[in-house]
Order: structure tokens, then sequence, then C-alpha cells
């Protein structure tokens, strides 16, 4: 094998480096120049594989990490954007912002926030009303900071979430269709939400798509 690599080696040598009589010392051959040089590289060839091996180990360690708090109900909370399903005319218009609480611990959305120079003159956010009756109290919780979202206790059941409508309009001349209308843009979210338990934790992210739906002011 060391010698199948050695030959390899000096194959090499002699086709992409025709000149190795200048860096061989004078009386050297070329098999045992190429020895010597295979030889002084080996060590950093050993780094760079064991670099790359620590990586890999870094990766599988975080993979491992996650997986373990998933199972003992200790992982972050999760958001995606996305259409909702239109089951009434606002629906249509709106973005569909939903935050699982993958975590044991209930949950706090203290804010939902949308960046500015995404080129929105306005953005209305909104909580989707999944308790008939609850929506005036859900929008003081929202403006208060204190939509709660309870610990996903029962593995057997789908976990806990909250969703929200984000309506978001832009003026017509940032888009080709000046008239007006439903268009598409890229959406940036940024959420602070706080995770109960013996010490509370902030956490904030973001959450992006590049496809929000928009609503274009119609030219005046």
């Amino acid at each position: 094998m060391a010698f199948a690599m050695i030959a390899v080696a000096t194959f090499i040598a002699y086709r992409l480096w025709p000149a190795w009589a200048a860096v061989c010392p004078t009386g050297e051959g070329l098999a045992e120049c190429s020895r010597a040089w295979i030889s002084a590289l080996s060590g950093w060839i050993a780094a760079m594989a064991a670099g790359t091996t620590v990586i890999w180990l870094a990766r599988q360690l975080h993979v491992t990490r996650q997986q373990t708090e998933f199972v003992v109900g200790e992982a972050d909370p999760v958001a995606s954007l996305f259409d909702p399903r239109e089951r009434h005319i606002d629906d249509a218009f709106a973005n569909r912002l939903q935050i699982v609480n993958w975590n044991r611990n209930p949950i706090l959305v203290r804010e939902i926030s949308i960046p500015g120079g995404q080129g929105f003159t306005k953005a209305h956010i909104s909580v989707v009303d999944h308790d008939p009756g609850r929506r005036s109290t859900l929008a003081d919780e929202l403006a208060r900071g204190r939509i709660f979202i309870p610990g996903w206790l029962d593995r057997s059941k789908a976990p806990t979430f909250a969703e929200f409508d984000i309506t978001l309009v832009a003026p017509p001349e940032s888009h080709e269709d000046s008239g007006g209308g439903l268009l598409r843009s890229a959406l940036t979210v940024d959420v602070t939400i706080v995770v109960a338990g013996n010490e509370h934790r902030i956490v904030k992210f973001n959450v992006s798509r590049p496809d929000a739906l928009v609503i274009a002011e119609f030219n005046a």
C-alpha cells in the first residue's frame, strides 16, 4: 500500500513538477526526493485529517445535544412563516407566524416586531383567535407582551403553539405592479420570548421567508 502511494506521488510529481531537480539535492533521484517530500508533508496531512475529524465530531455532538434536549423537554421553541388556509377573507392577505413550544416549560411571547428597511409602509400584527370570544383579550396580551403558551407536557399529543397574522402594506412604486394588488416580497420578523423555569431565559431569534404576502397600495 505504501509502495503504491509512493508510486502515485512520484508519477504526479513527475507530471506536474517537471523541474523536480530544482528542489531536490544534487545526485538524489526522483523517487528518493518524492519520499522525502511525502515524509515532510505527512505531519501536515495528518493535522488536516485530525482537524476534519474534530469538526465532524463537533457537529455530531451538536446533533446529539439537540436530540437529548428534545427528549428531556428542554428544546427551544421554534417559529415559521407561511400562507394560512383561507378560512376567512382576511386570510388571503396575511402571513401566518406560528410559534411552537417544544419545551416542557411554558413560554411567554414578549415581542414580535418587523425590522425597518424592508420597504413596508404599514405592518399589522394580530393574534389568531383559536378560542372563540378571546380576541380582545389576546390583543391586550400581545400589546403587553404576555402571550402565554403552555409547556409540552403530554408527549402523546401535538406540541402547544400560538399563531399570529401579519398584514403588510408597501407603496406601489416599489413593485412592478404599480397599479396595486397582492404581491410577494422578502420578510424578516424578530421574535423575543421568555422560557419559564427555575431560571427564566430570554430567547431572541428571527424568522424569514422570501415570498411573503404584501398588499401594494394603489396609485392616487
